[in-house]
């Protein structure tokens, strides 16, 4: 069986963030997202600092990893659980401060649609 993965594609510039709008997993899918970020402008012993949140769960999940130009980091699971937006801010961090923020980024999880008999 093939795996499905989906790759939200996004790229960091100095004042602006471009990302694929639209994007929507199902509820309950397991280890199929992933961000898929390229800085650009990339500058030595970043870190990122992603934070995610989906309205309908009222709860974050923060990942800390170490940056290189172009980085692919899996979605937690646990916000794919919950039907609603979920909405990520990237932080780039220096030596513990913050360079830059964005939280423009979103996709949805979409109900499920059960089959009845």
């Amino acid at each position: 069986m093939t795996e499905l993965k989906k790759n939200i594609k996004i790229k960091l510039e100095n004042n602006a963030i471009y990302f694929e709008k639209g994007i929507f997993f199902l509820e309950g899918d397991l280890n199929v997202a992933n961000l898929e970020i390229e800085i650009i402008n990339f500058i030595e012993n970043l870190k990122l600092k992603i934070t995610y949140y989906n309205e309908n769960q009222k709860k974050l999940y923060v990942d800390e990893v170490q940056a290189n130009e172009k980085n692919i980091i899996q979605v937690p699971n646990e916000v794919l659980q919950v039907p609603g937006k979920v909405l990520i801010r990237i932080s780039q961090i220096k030596n513990d401060s913050i360079l830059q923020s964005k939280e423009e980024i979103y996709f949805y999880v979409l109900k499920k649609k059960t089959m009845s008999c």
